[in-house]
């Protein structure tokens, strides 16, 4: 069996589905529950790509890149939560699935594809099962913890 070779391109690909994939999944709760979600389809897979490129960079020996890109996100996503703040809507979950998706676009150059992937797909899993898991805690008896 012939293994693939993950070269450079092939990465920045991957990340950029996953950042995609994230995207749609965060777009779709935009008009489901009407309320304010930091980003969508355009900006997860942007947020995967700057990921990507500080990584790069880091690679090419600006090893500042990345933590200072990972901060600014921070930055961003506070911004965006105390919004949501003001506005009665205490969720933070968009704001770290922007932080873990810069993640995943780094980690699709840095480490083993596998480890973007698995991040990034169960991440729109956690995003995508909210009714499910929050029905499920429901139903748990107290004695079953």
């Amino acid at each position: 069996m012939n293994s693939i070779e993950w070269t450079f391109q092939l990465r920045f690909i991957v990340a950029l589905a996953l950042g995609f994939l994230i995207g749609l999944e965060r777009e779709s709760n935009k008009s489901k529950y009407k309320v304010l979600i930091l980003g969508g389809i355009r900006t997860f897979p942007i947020i995967s790509m700057v990921g990507f490129g500080c990584a790069w960079l880091f690679q090419l020996g600006v090893t500042s890149m990345l933590p200072l890109g990972l901060l600014s996100l921070c930055a961003l996503a506070s911004i965006s939560y105390f919004s949501k703040i003001q506005a009665d809507h205490w969720r933070v979950t968009s704001e770290v699935s922007a932080l873990l998706t810069f993640v995943v676009g780094a980690l699709a150059l840095l480490v083993d594809i596998w480890a973007a992937m698995a991040l990034g797909i169960i991440n729109t899993m956690l995003l995508s099962e909210k009714a499910g898991l929050e029905s499920l805690v429901e139903k748990l008896d107290r004695s079953e913890f």
